[in-house]
């Protein structure tokens, strides 16, 4: 495997420092050939070129005089865009991803640059993390659905909620309402609530109409 172009002290953070040729391009498979056509032309100059010092030095490229020299940071952020291209494409399709992210992160960081631009390496290790991972996350799944299950019966099982005591009545109304009208405390709480919600009861003056009086009829 060849070494690292830049060493672990020559890392600098760049966000989105992509060239003109690549404004507007979202396809990972372009942007990788891109970069990896440049990083090679780079690393050629680089095995033919004298010792520089890194941070002021801006190499010119040989064979296509019609693109931009790059610079150390433009290879820095071009590299972290292939990381991340590389880790999403991975990514697809695999339902374990991130519960096994963090070890894959972790497994994946001492590894060279080269190697992180591939999406295979990623691939490798999240496989080998699954094999390693599987039965646990099986059981993991099976206590969950067993779980889920037990919280769904108890739920359909569990008797209605007992309804609250109504308040009680007043004492004018059990000492002298209910015995004057003869009634009981339920059909008294009855009366309420349909009076409550416009179903008054019948009675000769809001029943309408002709009222016959026995020996009056006219």
């Amino acid at each position: 495997m060849p070494e690292p172009v830049f060493s672990e002290a020559d890392r600098v953070t760049v966000n989105n420092n992509l060239p003109a040729e690549l404004k507007g391009v979202t396809d990972p498979a372009k942007i990788a050939a891109y970069y990896q056509r440049r990083e090679g032309e780079l690393r050629e100059q680089l095995r033919a070129a004298p010792p520089q010092q890194r941070s002021s030095v801006v190499i010119e490229q040989r064979t296509d005089d019609k693109d931009k020299p790059i610079t150390q940071a433009e290879a820095e952020g071009a590299r972290s865009t292939l990381i991340e291209a590389a880790k999403t494409q991975a990514a697809v399709g695999k339902p374990y991803w991130d519960r096994l992210r963090a070890d894959i992160d972790k497994l994946m960081e001492p590894l060279a640059p080269e190697d992180k631009v591939n999406f295979k390496v990623w691939e490798t290790c999240y496989y080998t993390l699954l094999g390693m991972n599987k039965t646990k996350f099986d059981e993991e799944d099976r206590v969950k659905a067993a779980e889920a299950t037990r919280l769904a019966a108890e739920r359909s099982s569990a008797p209605p909620a007992a309804q609250e005591a109504p308040a009680p009545l007043p004492v004018e109304v059990t000492s002298k309402v209910l015995p004057g009208l003869g009634i009981s405390e339920k059909s008294y709480r009855d009366a309420q609530d349909h009076i409550s919600a416009g179903r008054w009861p019948l009675t000769a003056e809001n029943i309408g109409g002709r009222r016959t009086t026995i020996g009056s009829e006219k």
